[in-house]
Parts: C-alpha cells; sequence; structure tokens
C-alpha cells in the first residue's frame, strides 16, 4: 500500500512539473508570438511604402508616355 502512495505521489510530482514546464514553454511562445507580430508591423510598412513609391512611378511613367 505505502509503495503504491509513494508511485502515485511520484507520478503526481512528474505532473506538476510537466505542467509547470508548459507554463514556461507557453510564456516563451506568447513573447515570441508578441516579437513577430511586432516585427510584421514594420514589414507591411515597408511593403506599402514601396506600394506607393512604385504607384507613384508608374503614374510618372504614364504621363511620360502621353508626353511622347
Amino acid at each position: 500500500m505505502d509503495q503504491i502512495l509513494a508511485q502515485i505521489l511520484s507520478e503526481l510530482q512528474a505532473l506538476r512539473e510537466g505542467q509547470s514546464r508548459q507554463g514556461e514553454d507557453l510564456a516563451s511562445l506568447k513573447k515570441d508570438v508578441r516579437e513577430i507580430k511586432l516585427d510584421l508591423r514594420f514589414v507591411w510598412e515597408d511593403v506599402k511604402k514601396l506600394d506607393n513609391r512604385l504607384t507613384a512611378q508608374g503614374e510618372e511613367l504614364g504621363i511620360l508616355k502621353r508626353l511622347k
């Protein structure tokens, strides 16, 4: 009986340790997701700037072609 109880306590402790590690892993993943979202925001800002430049250049090219 004592042996079974000791085994159950041991398994319970292992489960608690696993939950603790999962909590740490989850916190780390959430931090990584926040960083990725921040990086993506900057990338999209750059994409928008490039799109605006290309649009302006396309319009200028169209005007120049009409002037030819």
